[in-house]
């Protein structure tokens, strides 16, 4: 990696080895991914060690082109996966509005909506597939 984006994994992965010993080994020894959001780039990263594994961006996806991704994704904040009936999600929000369920590795968006600016941050995928999104101003979980 070069640049701004090699400067931030290097600064993410050393703050992880410093905090966890055992996280550090993980991430030696191919561990899970380390999932972060790349604000400059509007994306999200999936790192393994010291090179990206995959990475996504609304910006770049055709299936939301009417959620008007330059106003509702600025400054991607949450970013995670997680499992539901033995498939993986890629979940994401940003603090313009935009949150999203994205399958991995494919990204077919499996869910997405943009909260009208409501500061989203954070979103959860809830056992019978409904989506829960939590905006801090003003202040909402909705579903």
């Amino acid at each position: 990696m070069t640049g701004l984006l090699g400067v931030l994994a290097a600064a993410l992965l050393a703050c992880v080895l410093m905090a966890s010993p055992a996280a550090a080994q993980g991430l030696r020894s191919g561990g899970p991914p380390v999932v972060v959001t790349d604000q400059a780039a509007d994306a999200v990263l999936l790192l393994d060690g010291e090179r990206t594994r995959w990475s996504w961006s609304v910006i770049d996806d055709l299936e939301l082109a009417d959620l008007d991704a330059r106003q509702s994704w600025p400054n991607p904040s949450e970013a995670k996966t997680q499992v539901l009936n033995g498939r993986q999600y890629l979940l994401a929000a940003a603090s313009g509005g935009l949150a999203a369920v994205v399958g991995y590795p494919g990204g077919e968006v499996y869910w997405a909506t943009d909260v009208g600016g409501e500061n989203a941050h954070s979103l959860e995928l809830l056992p019978d597939g409904d989506v829960a999104v939590v905006a801090s101003t003003p202040g909402f979980v909705r579903l």
